[in-house]
């Protein structure tokens, strides 16, 4: 007989319950505190309840489906709990929660298979080798400011959303290589067959093409002999084979075909030449190469304004109509397409008198206070009709084999030259007249006039840039064009004929605080090519050029410098043949030209002008900017 009422426990929070019906025994109850199923089992040794709980025992009625008991809170013994509410079997409830663990368990297995197989998936050993993306969309971003959105319409163009930096600072993400292409899978040969359909007319503006991008094969599929053929790394003990490795063939740019691409509508309205050439060489993958000399005589820059609206047209149409009204022509060489003159005159020869009366009427006056003692009698190291063909064009006249001849007259220069040789005798005797603070007989500006000068005020800014990877060339470039506010152009011609194309080249960076001279220099050094450099084209522009091609007589510059500052920080006793002694043994000894002396047998000429303080360099380019540097050290 079991003695009513009695206590159990609930097997999952150990709490006291009072059982107050025999009838209850053998049932499973709902703990009424935390909800688990408890079989009421008959106690070994009957517990009874205080005499102060059994009086207030619940009714004992025959339980009617899941039943809901209220057992009675024992004071200070049995913890007070809400009414027990029957439910189904503690062993049924058990087993599915088991059931329930098991099934959670095995998801999450199956879900980590799931992850190690889209990983192992796409891993580079397994899947092939990432072709790079298709050129982008049209471009047009100049290099300054922008045009307006008005100026540019029916034009795509792709651009992504960078923020702009500050303080001439770039700081690039690191960003991850793409995989190389395997040693076991050599390039299909090359091809130029990717050019796409015609554009539909429906569809108002350029579309970037299916080209290859240049120097990648359009097929890079490996036949079952290539693949049979190919190194093996097992049998090396992970050491690379002995075997050569095939070397990827770069794709020629076949620029006929390319002009022949379709346009369906292009729009310009105030445009740049250059963000016009741009386009075209974004669009059709055609590189473009400028013939600055042939635009300074044009009165031509890269900011010439440019307008037009064409539709149903291809790239050469278009090309055709920029070039026209600028009198320019275009001409194919080495895979890319060379800006020109279309002057048919611009090789003839014709006589130019120059009045330089002033000139000598202002070297003859004698020195004022303030004027500097003369090293020499004469104002010039040498007379000007012997200097002038040593420092302009040397091939071009008749003592170096050329045509070219000059002679004085009555204080006048009677010249026979091409409108090169003009252009550039035009300028130094300018220049001389700024240096000597003379009326000028032009109407040429200081930005025109000293060009190198005025870039090299960008050029020595500070400048902090971080590429921490390596980046295609072509983008460097145009993130320092946006940061320095020059334009960057290339010389595509060199490049192509050096075996370096721009698509081809890659670099990476690291200046903290330097100067915008030593970025550019830095970064193109860094380049693995046979080498490149830059040189000034205005004050707002420079291209970027081989040292091969810089060393060329056409790329060679005269520009003018002022030694005073230079001499009196040497020394104030320091004539002036010493001070150029010390530059030519500092500055690339043998570039420097003197007959007498066999250690500087190159072709750097100087002509000085004591009145003014100023001697007249003929050098290359990269020459030029250590000469601007040297006379700027302390």
């Amino acid at each position: 007989m079991v003695n009513i009422p009695f206590t159990i426990r609930c097997t999952t929070c150990k709490a006291k319950l009072a059982v107050r019906s025999a009838a209850l025994i053998g049932q499973v109850l709902a703990c009424p505190k935390c909800q688990s199923m408890v079989l009421v089992e008959e106690p070994e040794e009957s517990q009874h309840l205080p005499d102060e709980a059994a009086a207030v025992a619940a009714t004992e009625s025959a339980p009617t489906p899941f039943p809901s008991v209220s057992p009675q809170v024992v004071p200070e013994t049995v913890e007070p709990s809400p009414p027990i509410i029957i439910s189904r079997t503690a062993r049924v409830s058990e087993q599915t929660g088991r059931k329930v663990l098991l099934l959670s368990l095995g998801s999450v297995v199956v879900i980590l298979a799931l992850v190690y197989l889209i990983v192992l998936l796409l891993s580079p050993e397994s899947t092939p080798t990432p072709q790079p993306p298709a050129p982008k969309s049209v471009v047009a971003e100049p290099a300054i400011s922008p045009p307006p959105q008005e100026q540019v319409s029916n034009l795509s163009v792709a651009e992504p959303n960078e923020e702009a930096p500050k303080e001439h600072e770039l700081k690039e993400e690191v960003s991850q290589p793409v995989p190389e292409q395997q040693a076991s899978e050599p390039a299909a040969e090359p091809t130029d067959e990717s050019i796409p359909s015609p554009i539909s007319e429906e569809k108002a503006e350029l579309s970037p093409p299916e080209l290859s991008p240049i120097g990648q094969p359009a097929d890079s599929a490996e036949s079952p002999a290539t693949q049979a053929a190919a190194p093996s790394l097992e049998d090396t003990g992970g050491e690379s084979p002995s075997v050569p490795q095939p070397i990827q063939k770069r794709v020629p740019v076949d620029v006929a075909q390319r002009l022949q691409l379709p346009i369906a509508s292009l729009k310009m309205d105030q445009a740049s030449f250059l963000e016009a050439i741009r386009t075209l060489g974004d669009y059709s993958g055609i590189p473009f190469t400028f013939d600055f000399r042939a635009l300074r005589l044009r009165g031509i820059s890269v900011e010439t304004p440019i307008s037009f609206e064409l539709e149903n047209t291809t790239v050469a149409e278009t090309l055709a109509v920029i070039l026209r009204p600028l009198r320019l022509s275009s001409e194919i060489d080495h895979e890319q397409i060379f800006l020109s003159s279309a002057d048919p005159e611009k090789n003839v020869l014709r006589v130019v008198r120059y009045e330089i009366g002033d000139i000598l009427a202002a070297a003859a006056q004698p020195a004022g206070e303030t004027q500097p003692e003369l090293a020499s009698p004469s104002s010039f190291s040498s007379p000007l009709p012997e200097i002038i063909p040593r420092l302009i064009a040397p091939t071009s006249w008749q003592r170096q084999g050329g045509e070219g001849t000059i002679s004085f007259e009555n204080d006048v220069l009677v010249v026979n030259q091409n409108p090169n040789g003009h252009d550039e005798i035009m300028r130094l005797l300018e220049q001389i007249r700024v240096a000597r603070k003379l009326p000028q007989k032009t109407t040429l500006t200081e930005a025109a006039l000293f060009p190198e000068q005025t870039a090299w005020k960008t050029l020595e800014k500070p400048i902090t840039l971080h590429f921490y990877t390596l980046t295609p060339l072509a983008e460097l470039l145009r993130s320092l064009e946006r940061l320095t506010g020059l334009h960057i152009v290339v010389d595509h011609r060199a490049l192509n004929e050096d075996q370096s194309p721009l698509s081809e080249l890659k670099g990476m960076l690291h200046l903290e605080n330097g100067m915008i001279d030593d970025a550019i220099s830095q970064l193109l050094g860094a380049v693995d090519s046979a080498g490149l450099t830059y040189r000034t084209v205005d004050s707002g522009t420079i291209e970027i050029t081989t040292v091969i091609a810089a060393q060329r007589p056409g790329y060679w510059t005269l520009e003018p410098h002022a030694f005073a500052r230079k001499k009196d920080a040497l020394a104030e006793n320091l004539t002036t043949e010493e001070l150029l002694a010390i530059l030519k043994l500092n500055v690339e000894p043998q570039s420097w030209f003197d007959p007498g002396d066999s250690k500087h047998s190159g072709e750097g000429m100087i002509l000085v002008d004591e009145l003014s303080r100023t001697f007249f360099v003929r050098q290359s380019p990269p020459v030029q900017r250590e000469i601007r540097k040297w006379m700027q050290e302390r």
